[in-house]
């Protein structure tokens, strides 16, 4: 007999957030890494600070999709159109606002 996993909502809509703000932003990291390299005196708070906001801003965006039933085809939906934009930027390299 499987037993259903149960997982904190909580829990469910940090790990989404922390999959956007990683995974799906690979190309972004790349490109704040290279500015961050030629900056000067760059100090270790801005670097913590630039995921902690992109995940906090990820939240506050996803929270209103976070409904009982929405929840996991809108998800569902996001995850693959992010995936398609992620391999097509990494691929191609196609960037937009590329300054």
């Amino acid at each position: 007999m499987i037993k259903k996993i149960s997982i904190n909502f909580l829990f469910l809509m940090l790990m989404i957030d922390v999959v956007f703000a990683t995974l799906f932003n690979i190309p972004v990291w790349m490109h704040l890494f290279n500015i961050i390299n030629n900056l000067d005196g760059v100090k270790i708070g801005f670097i913590i600070s630039l995921p902690v906001f992109l995940i906090s801003a990820l939240n506050f965006v996803f929270t209103p999709f976070s409904f009982r039933y929405i929840l996991k085809p809108f998800f569902c939906i996001l995850f693959i159109c992010s995936s398609i934009v992620t391999y097509a930027t990494m691929k191609y390299g196609v960037q937009f606002d590329k300054q």
